[in-house]
């Protein structure tokens, strides 16, 4: 194991960080011929240092944190799978009160000598602003400008800011709804074949749950607030739902953790269809990590054997109960400039009815994505 994983470049690459050797290019029964530990001063952590029996007397040198870290022990591999999973703030919509951050804060930028382009200046902002909604699952963010691109600035107000923050995260994930979309009830907007491009209610859900790797991260971007008080969005935390359900019926939460529901998206040149539990995936004694809720691309339980489709109506009653529960809920009028950063794995939405002029633009970020900012974060030895 060890031999696979010494640092000389001789079998590490430190630029490209990959293995210039192969597992069969060991000898067989290699063994160490010799073990020492080292210091680099007073301070500094110890060394492992370990020549090979091998012809070359090769030579590998392992950090003490690095060992630390790297260790295959039940308790320490138990520990590296929940981390992430342990920062997490589960929370009731009555009582929460989400993160913030300015555009200007998250995206850390100044402007060149000619003041003709945008420069980052600092990435602080933005690991913060990460760091927060991986904790809640929400993060909304504030003063986002209506004209952010020169000298050719996009048609749709708020749109060329929303996809520069998203670029400061990741790659724009493209779906069927292209790159960024923008939907609603005033002229110009698109004009896609789903509910969200209507003024009717939403209920809750999350979205993609008809793909097999659904968006990690939605961004939605106010550029219009309806005048007649509706149109307001609602979240839900589906951490709080599943911690719940376990609480009131254990077995309704391993019916919706182990059974798979079928899901999918019928649209002009596209026939998308995934299946995966409600609360989907994650290592043991994490909750979930992904979750797929979505009544309107439910498919029917036909893949069911009789006794788990009735087993679904059961237990269904008990998760609507939760999930509709007016004390989950937490609901913002978002308006003109605020953007809502949403973690879709995690984070339910849905909004009110309403009439007149209303409309938001954005995007979404895929999983891989967001959790390299993430293991940047780490790296950063900024806690999560």
């Amino acid at each position: 194991m060890l031999t696979l994983s010494c640092l000389p470049r001789s079998i590490y690459d430190g630029d490209t960080k990959q293995r210039k050797i192969s597992h069969l290019d060991i000898p067989r029964g290699i063994a160490p011929a010799q073990v020492s530990v080292v210091r680099a001063g007073d301070t500094a952590d110890a060394l492992l240092r370990v020549e090979w029996a091998d012809a070359e007397r090769t030579t590998s040198v392992f950090p003490a944190q690095w060992l630390r870290r790297a260790c295959y022990s039940d308790q320490r591999r138990r520990q590296r799978e929940l981390s992430f999973d342990a920062s997490r703030t589960a929370w009731e919509g009555n009582s929460f009160n989400p993160p913030s951050v300015s555009f200007a804060e998250a995206m850390g930028e100044c402007h060149s000598d000619d003041h003709s382009q945008r420069v980052p200046e600092s990435d602080s902002g933005m690991w913060e602003a990460m760091r927060e909604l991986w904790r809640h699952g929400l993060l909304l963010v504030r003063d986002v400008p209506e004209i952010y691109s020169c000298p050719e600035p996009s048609a749709v107000p708020y749109q060329d800011a929303t996809e520069a923050f998203a670029r400061r995260v990741g790659f724009v994930r493209r779906t069927l709804y292209g790159d960024m979309w923008s939907f609603g009830t005033f002229e110009g907007t698109d004009s896609g074949k789903d509910s969200a491009y209507s003024n009717i209610a939403l209920d809750l859900h999350t979205d993609g749950a008809y793909m097999r790797d659904p968006p990690a991260l939605q961004l939605f971007t106010c550029m219009f607030a309806s005048g007649d008080g509706g149109g307001i969005s609602r979240y839900v935390d589906g951490l709080r739902v599943a911690e719940r359900l376990r609480e009131a019926d254990p077995s309704a939460y391993d019916f919706f953790r182990k059974t798979p529901l079928a899901y999918h998206c019928q649209d002009e040149g596209s026939s998308l269809m995934a299946s995966g539990p409600v609360f989907d995936g994650g290592s043991e004694g994490s909750l979930f990590e992904r979750l797929r809720y979505n009544d309107y691309d439910r498919l029917t339980l036909s893949h069911l054997p009789p006794e788990e489709v009735v087993l679904f109506y059961e237990h269904r009653r008990l998760l609507s109960a939760i999930v509709t529960d007016p004390k989950m809920e937490l609901r913002l009028p978002l308006q003109p400039g605020t953007m809502a950063v949403i973690h879709n794995h995690r984070v339910m939405h849905g909004r009110t009815a309403f009439t007149g002029r209303r409309g938001l633009c954005g995007c979404y970020i895929g999983d891989d994505e967001f959790r390299s900012v993430l293991r940047q974060l780490v790296s950063l030895s900024l806690s999560l």
